[in-house]
């Protein structure tokens, strides 16, 4: 009896290493072009407002990139509907698994970055 009960264990705990590792989710899998780069923790989706390196360095953010802008809400509403976005402007922001979070303010895209970067 111990040694199914050992054997259970093993399994269970197989499958929690499995469940919480690292996965690239949806975002991730099928658009490999908003994951960040080589040398960054992460990218930002911009829409209806354009963000500068320089304006996340005013707030000690630097391992962003790509910062990819598009002035309107059609063509991504049309290319990437799973994001739900309701209104511009908006900010996504991913990292190399994928979605991590969006805000509709740069204070809220800024406040998120600052959050993901506390808790590496």
């Amino acid at each position: 009896m111990k040694g199914t009960r050992k054997t259970i264990a093993s399994f269970f705990l197989l499958f929690l290493l499995f469940a919480c590792s690292s996965e690239k989710d949806d975002f991730g899998k099928h658009y490999p072009e908003l994951l960040p780069g080589d040398h960054s923790n992460f990218s930002i989706l911009t829409i209806g407002e354009e963000v500068t390196r320089d304006m996340l360095y005013d707030h000690d953010i630097n391992d962003v990139s790509p910062i990819i802008y598009y002035s309107s809400m059609e063509h991504v509403e049309n290319s990437l509907p799973q994001l739900e976005l309701e209104k511009s402007p908006a900010f996504v922001v991913f990292d190399e698994n994928g979605f991590v979070a969006k805000a509709n303010h740069f204070e809220g895209l800024v406040e998120i970055l600052q959050e993901q970067a506390d808790s590496d």
